[in-house]
């Protein structure tokens, strides 16, 4: 019966992890380029950072990750006044909703909720040079978000999927899809303005 050698073990798995690297090195080098070109091409093949996308109203520009919480989430407060929020007034904290005009404000799926904000609090966007010249001032805000640290995020929606976040100018349809989401578990009616 052979005695099993964790030595040997780790050894094998660190020499198929060497060899790994090395393959890949190789065949990034004969594709003519760097290791970090390669992983970069792979990364776009499999849909991960990296698209290049031409606007009407912006240069050709790529894709990157923006992270919309800052830190922990309170609220999310629309123009139109309706609102998600965390409760803490009880021991157990809860998310409540409140739609424009309805009385009593209703506990939302907790773990429903938190699994929203851990999906969306990082979005893909493609920045937007041109749009600032482009849009009138003085528009209101389309959603206010509060973090528990006190700070608060104006986001503004110019068009379908065309938004300023403070001070960021950017084309998200990830943002814009996760936001229809977010009504639909909430049960609030669609804030959005008419585009």
């Amino acid at each position: 019966m052979k005695e099993f050698n964790a030595f040997k073990v780790y050894a094998r798995a660190l020499s198929l992890v060497v060899s790994l690297s090395l393959v890949l090195g190789v065949i990034a080098y004969l594709q003519g380029g760097s290791f970090h070109k390669f992983v970069e091409m792979k990364s776009k093949e499999l849909g991960f950072g990296g698209e290049d996308h031409t606007q009407t109203h912006t240069k050709l520009t790529k894709s990157l990750s923006f992270r919309l919480c800052k830190t922990r989430i309170a609220s999310l407060e629309w123009s139109n006044h309706a609102k998600i929020y965390e409760d803490k007034s009880s021991p157990k904290a809860k998310w409540m909703a409140q739609d424009v005009g309805s009385g009593e404000p209703r506990e939302l799926d907790y773990l429903d909720v938190e699994k929203w904000l851990g999906i969306n609090c990082m979005v893909r966007v493609i920045p937007l040079q041109g749009l600032v010249a482009s849009q009138p001032s003085g528009l209101p805000d389309f959603l206010v978000v509060r973090f528990i640290d006190g700070s608060i995020s104006h986001i503004k929606k110019y068009k379908v999927s065309d938004f300023q976040f403070d001070d960021q100018f950017f084309q998200s349809g990830e943002l814009a899809r996760s936001l229809s989401e977010l009504y639909h578990l909430a049960g609030i009616k669609n804030p959005e303005p008419k585009q």
